[in-house]
């Protein structure tokens, strides 16, 4: 079964920005997503994009 979920409704399961534009995580274990799960689940701060990217493999670009 595939996951249909947009990235951003991912992110908005998973973070939290307050009003000082600080990210932190809503949750510390798991997600579940529709029947799928999200288990020990990362996103990368970065301020570029990798030269190359495992599929899956999620960043969040901190300098835009």
């Amino acid at each position: 079964m595939a996951l249909n979920l947009s990235l951003l409704e991912i992110l908005e399961k998973l973070i939290e920005i307050d009003a000082n534009n600080r990210i932190s995580l809503k949750m510390q274990k798991s997600a579940n997503f529709g029947g799928q799960e999200a288990m020990n689940f990362v996103i990368e701060n970065r301020t570029d994009d990798p030269a190359s990217a495992e599929v899956g493999r999620i960043w969040l670009r901190v300098d835009l």
